[in-house]
């Protein structure tokens, strides 16, 4: 009896994204099978795929052109989605075509109008992965934990309007967003994202912003406990909050002094590298005090954790503050 599989279907240059998927070779354990992870999965819609009832997990790699109504249909009970790398392409085109810009745009629209037909689940309790991979399959029912991660760490998956569009429909409980670069998040628009209607359930939300060395040079951790606070007093019934920092810097031309990462990483004194002002900022900061700081912002916060990584000069740690009811508590961890 099966219960967990990994499919994966290797590049083919004459491929056609409709050719035949090879998961109806699992067509004997549809009664069993319960979770199911497809890498560069093909198109589902053909009569060799039987319904797969007991499925409750699907996570799908380096996906294409998804067309949820396939999906709807083989997994009738899913409960928890991922997807992991989108590079999406016109569904008309040939499956390992390039990306084409207007391909989000096309798969959404063709998936909004196969659901509005024929029906999709009606909830999740979990999606984690590409924000644009949620954005093309239109999913318009509620979602109660979120874990966004843009794939390829350039920003472009976590522009507020892809946010909005995924975020209003889905009214998540849980919430965690994987930023690249803090200079996006300091602006009004998030605070408007967290002061709409369909944010008011979230009881929980994780905030992780990975510093881009061009772009975040000036920003400082001031500033970062000023948005925090400001998007917080928005959430009325938030319980907990966690808000990490992974320091991870491109290095720049000529500079050997920042070190990679892995096992070995030995942090260095701040007179023995120049250190850009938020990195300076990051090293001065009192995370007691800026987690003390974002649980005085909600009534409703019960916990704060505060986070760093892969900081230059500060050793990786995570603070806990509870509400005065609870005694704050340090957690140190060690580099990964």
């Amino acid at each position: 009896m099966l219960s967990d599989v990994y499919i994966e279907k290797r590049p083919n240059e004459t491929l056609e994204y409709f050719d035949v998927d090879p998961v109806y070779l699992l067509s004997g354990q549809a009664r069993s099978l319960e979770r199911l992870v497809l890498f560069r999965p093909g198109h589902l819609g053909h009569e060799g795929v039987s319904r797969f009832w007991n499925v409750v997990s699907l996570t799908l790699r380096d996906i294409r052109a998804p067309q949820v109504q396939y999906y709807v249909h083989a997994f009738p009970n899913l409960q928890e989605l991922s997807i992991i790398g989108s590079r999406l392409s016109n569904p008309q085109g040939p499956y390992w075509n390039h990306p084409e810009d207007e391909g989000s745009g096309v798969l959404r629209a063709l998936n909004m109008a196969q659901q509005s037909r024929g029906g999709s689940w009606t909830r999740l309790t979990q999606y984690q992965g590409s924000p644009m991979g949620l954005y093309v399959l239109s999913l318009a029912f509620p979602i109660s934990l979120m874990q966004l991660v843009d794939n390829d760490a350039d920003g472009e998956e976590m522009e507020l309007d892809l946010l909005q569009a995924i975020i209003e429909p889905a009214t998540p409980t849980h919430l965690s967003l994987d930023l690249p670069g803090a200079v996006k998040f300091l602006g009004q628009g998030f605070i408007d994202l967290f002061a709409a209607s369909y944010s008011q359930k979230i009881r929980s939300l994780q905030l992780v912003i990975s510093p881009i060395f061009d772009e975040d040079g000036n920003v400082s951790m001031d500033a970062l406990l000023e948005y925090c606070t400001k998007i917080l007093s928005c959430l009325p019934s938030i319980s907990r909050f966690t808000f990490r920092l992974r320091s991870i810097w491109d290095e720049p031309a000529g500079d050997t002094t920042i070190p990679h990462m892995g096992a070995g990483r030995v942090n260095l004194l701040p007179d023995e590298v120049s250190l850009t002002p938020f990195e300076l900022s990051i090293h001065l900061c009192d995370f007691e005090a800026f987690a003390r700081g974002c649980l005085a912002s909600a009534a409703s916060l019960e916990t704060v954790l505060v986070g760093l990584a892969y900081h230059r000069t500060r050793a990786d740690c995570t603070i806990r503050q509870d509400a005065p009811t609870s005694q704050q508590q340090w957690t140190h961890k060690h580099a990964r």
